[in-house]
């Protein structure tokens, strides 16, 4: 079965997970992983918010390559995406998709982790894919568990 980017994408959005992990690599070459809350777009772009001063974005403004994860318990199911992180910058995208993400900052009653860094600015960030896949565990298929898709 040929797995599309919406496929992926869609999926993402079913799971309705808000929470994802993001992998970046240090400038001594260590992964660093971190959780953010995140939206996925209809074309697999992740956007999150983080501090200029966290590790993350000191890691991604010198290497953009990243990675991110979003998992599902039930149903056993996971997308793993990798690409390129950038600033965004651009207008549209950020009055389209980043006052969900404020408002995914502050609703719950509790306070983010990124909100307890205040000593630097707020930056919101964009992974576009170079890679993607899919791996649904929930039943044995022919095909097999994991389904890529060509970004």
């Amino acid at each position: 079965m040929n797995t599309s980017i919406e496929q992926i994408a869609s999926t993402a959005k079913l799971l309705g997970k808000k929470l994802g992990v993001v992998s970046t690599v240090s400038v001594g070459g260590a992964p660093e992983s971190a959780f953010v809350y995140f939206i996925i777009d209809d074309a697999l772009n992740v956007y999150f918010a983080t501090r200029a001063g966290s590790r993350k974005y000191k890691n991604l403004m010198q290497n953009p390559r990243a990675a991110f994860v979003i998992a599902s318990e039930h149903p056993p199911q996971t997308i793993q995406i990798e690409g390129d992180a950038t600033v965004v910058t651009d207008a549209n995208e950020q009055q389209t998709l980043l006052p969900d993400l404020i408002k995914m900052l502050s609703e719950g009653g509790y306070v983010r982790p990124m909100n307890h860094m205040m000593d630097s600015e707020l930056v919101f960030m964009k992974i576009s894919p170079t890679w993607a896949r899919f791996g649904d565990f929930e039943v044995v298929r022919e095909e097999g568990a994991f389904r890529e898709v060509s970004v």
